[in-house]
């Protein structure tokens, strides 16, 4: 089963760095967030779609009677930025993603293939509001998880079976049991 907090976190630790090398104050929020808002510059990470894609690929069973099993995904996340430094936050986490090599082998590593090219976009302010820099990418990533999953174990099966002929009116009954090796 998927934890979605751990990879949520695990994403966040490898992303982070990039917001607070724009601006040393900034943080990366994992979404939703009910703390209190923060006074500089910050940015929030936010699932928003994770729909599986075909088949679930079962490996061979081991001698510890495990296989592993690897399913894969498309996942999405929301960046949004917000404050004075909200655009350079969003465009620098895109470059990130798509073109630094230590960022890209760290999503590897989580299983995650980026496969789109994300377009930083401002977010409209509306009327009568205050207003805020805030500026928005979607990221759509590949997921690739993989699981051991132990399997039972038959140690035994009995097949039991009927033949009948009904023109000669013969009638066979066989019984088989098999032993697992």
């Amino acid at each position: 089963m998927i934890d979605i907090k751990a990879l949520e976190d695990n994403l966040q630790a490898i992303l982070e760095p990039v917001v607070i090398n724009i601006d040393p104050e900034a943080i990366l929020i994992v979404e939703p967030n009910d703390e209190i808002t923060p006074n500089s510059s910050y940015a929030t990470m936010k699932l928003i779609s994770l729909a599986k894609t075909g088949f679930s690929e079962v490996k061979e069973v081991d001698s510890n009677g495990d296989v592993l099993v690897r399913s894969e995904y498309d996942i999405s996340f929301q960046f949004s930025s917000f404050g004075p430094n909200s655009k350079n936050i969003n465009t620098n986490l895109h470059f990130a993603i798509t073109d630094n090599i230590l960022i890209h082998e760290s999503l590897v590593d989580l299983g995650l293939f980026q496969f789109n090219s994300p377009i930083v976009s401002d977010v409209p302010v509306f009327e009568n509001t205050q207003w805020e820099e805030r500026n928005q990418i979607t990221v759509l990533f590949h997921y690739a998880y993989e699981e051991l999953v132990q399997v039972s174990v038959i140690e035994q099966a009995t097949l039991d079976g009927t033949y009948k002929d009904i023109a000669d009116n013969i009638v066979l009954q066989t019984s088989q049991t098999i032993i697992s090796p």
